[in-house]
């Protein structure tokens, strides 16, 4: 905002407040005009605020590395063989199955489809479990977390967000604060409307004018073309950008469509959405990764970078709300697999491309020390091509060099998705992302969940079923955790043998009961059976297996023993199969 434009505002509001030479002003400026300059008083301190804190930042990060946001410079590639095999994978066409009534309008885009046929009955009940799951919103999803979740949702978002010293935003008076304008809803949602107009300011570290070292900004104009979904933290709209007059979205290197992460106007939402700010721009160049849309770096800002270094963007705030703007991608792998592979599966050619995909955005992750703490196939898109995947809802994201290991919550990651250690209260590190992505890969293959628990302790009871029994030196942890946090106790000891406390509810007595299992000839690892008998007649049978070793490695109940991901990508499974091995292997 210019100047001239504060000296507008500031005759503006002296003209509300009343003159004594020339009192008949206040005659002419109607309520119309009086709320609209709050709301721009508003928009100037946010905007004031933002600007103070980022000084603020600057002076924090002196001494950390500064980060380079060249849009030219790409991360290097995996150190091994196996990332070349991946990128001629992802050039070549996927081979998806299709789903079992048909459909036409995918079957077009690709090619060669294969079906599948399954010796189980469908789970119908799959989605809606899916959809029912009790912790974090989904930023390409339609559902919406239970109401009854929020809380706990909130509260490990609040820890995440205090763990960032970086990135800090002052306290707003009041969340409903723009309600006056009629923007917000009684919860804090930004009310969008199709057709709509969003005008945004779009702030631009690349561009400081040679005296005085001030920002300047661009005006992004973007049309919502619907709403997307909607959760605990925020709404995203569907947007067009090249339907808007102005040539600064031209500039910015906007696509025609983008996706745009409303935050809710509340303390706790906006401090989360510039936790996942900082840990997309770290990001940025990753491949496998949805990249955060900043505005461009021109050729003479680059070369100036080695000698001014160029500080991270403001948020965009629209009208009291933090703004996220990411390119469009029409679908996520829960799309993908309804289509395609409802209850049945997807072929394992592209379960294959898929998984190796995301692997290798694991390591980038891991590159930058980060954890996303919330990998499921609702954050995981898909080009409009299928040849693509990203990840994306970095909300819950956390660093892993900030004492990761010390956060103790068994609600971390969305329960069907949710690593053990998790549940048993041990300390997390990137095995909870492994273990996420694995279980992922085998949902895309199988068609259902693989680990469908209705509770943390139905949960630890189903993994036991497929993977066997946790070791003693796990439990022993676990248990000794139960007596410094307030956990509930999954594991007891009898006599020199450890048993599991299942729950059960008494319908008759309306309570929770607990029945006491034994962990000895009561658990037998199944998953090679279930990922066999899901195989159709063109799935290899030696590439299936080869496809179970690699799951069986990465959804090791003890993640001291659960294999890396550098060598996951190395597995057998990712290296390519001469077509005389691959025909004599089908059976």
């Amino acid at each position: 905002m210019s100047n001239e434009d504060d000296d507008d505002l500031e005759a503006l509001a002296a003209a509300m407040m009343g003159n004594d030479d020339d009192d008949d002003v206040v005659d002419f400026i109607t309520q119309e005009q009086r709320e609209e300059e709050q709301a721009r008083q508003r928009r100037l301190a946010r905007k004031r605020r933002l600007e103070q804190i980022a000084k603020q930042t600057e002076e924090q990060e002196k001494n950390q590395t500064v980060l380079s946001y060249d849009t030219t410079t790409t991360i290097a590639p995996i150190d091994d063989k196996n990332q070349t095999q991946l990128q001629q994978q992802q050039q070549q066409p996927i081979s998806i199955a299709a789903s079992v009534n048909g459909d036409n309008q995918f079957n077009s885009v690709i090619q060669g489809s294969i079906s599948k046929q399954h010796e189980e009955d469908i789970n119908t009940d799959v989605d809606k479990q899916i959809h029912d799951d009790v912790d974090d919103f989904d930023m390409f999803n339609t559902s919406v977390s239970p109401p009854q979740q929020v809380a706990k949702t909130i509260r490990t978002s609040a820890k995440t967000a205090a763990n960032t010293s970086t990135i800090a935003l002052s306290p707003q008076k009041s969340s409903g604060m723009h309600h006056k304008d009629d923007v917000d809803d009684v919860e804090g949602y930004y009310k969008a409307a199709i057709g709509e107009i969003m005008t945004l300011d779009v702030p631009d570290p690349t561009s400081l004018e040679e005296k005085g070292g001030v920002e300047s900004s661009r005006t992004v104009q973007l049309r919502v073309l619907g709403i997307i979904g909607k959760g605990v933290f925020s709404s995203v709209l569907k947007c067009s950008s090249d339907a808007a007059t102005s040539n600064d979205n031209q500039l910015c290197g906007l696509p025609s469509e983008v996706a745009v992460k409303c935050i809710r106007s509340n303390e706790t939402m906006a401090k989360a959405a510039l936790n996942e700010m900082k840990y997309l721009i770290q990001l940025r160049n990753a491949p496998g990764i949805v990249p955060l849309l900043l505005p461009r770096i021109s050729t003479q800002q680059q070369q100036q970078n080695s000698t001014v270094p160029i500080r991270p963007p403001l948020p965009i705030d629209y009208r009291g709300h933090t703004l996220l703007i990411f390119p469009y991608e029409p679908y996520n792998l829960r799309d993908v697999l309804l289509k395609f592979g409802r209850g049945v599966g997807l072929s394992l050619t592209a379960v294959k491309s898929y998984f190796g995909q995301l692997l290798a955005a694991a390591t980038h992750l891991q590159k930058h020390k980060i954890l996303h703490a919330d990998i499921k196939p609702d954050n995981i898109l898909v080009s409009g091509d299928f040849a693509k995947v990203m990840i994306c809802d970095f909300g819950s994201a956390m660093d892993a060099s900030e004492g990761s290991e010390g956060i103790i919550t068994p609600y971390l990651v969305s329960r069907f998705y949710r690593a053990p250690e998790i549940i048993m209260g041990l300390p997390v590190s990137y095995a909870i992302d492994l273990w996420s992505l694995a279980v992922t890969a085998a949902e895309l293959f199988l068609g259902r969940v693989l680990f469908q628990g209705k509770t943390n302790n139905d949960m630890l009871h189903v993994m036991m079923e497929t993977m066997g029994p946790f070791s003693s030196r796990m439990i022993r942890s676990h248990v000794l955790q139960t007596k410094k946090h307030p956990l509930p106790v999954h594991f007891l000891q009898q006599q020199s043998n450890y048993v599991f406390r299942q729950e059960t509810f008494d319908p008759v007595l309306g309570q929770a009961l607990h029945k006491e299992v034994s962990l000895v000839d009561t658990f037998k690892p199944t998953l090679q059976s279930k990922l066999l008998k899901a195989r159709s007649p063109k799935d290899s049978r030696n590439e299936v297996l080869r496809f179970s070793d690699l799951l069986s490695k990465c959804l090791v109940l003890d993640p001291s023993k659960r294999i890396t991901v550098k060598a996951a990508l190395q597995h057998d499974f990712f290296k390519q199969t001469s077509p005389t091995t691959t025909a004599n292997g089908q059976g």
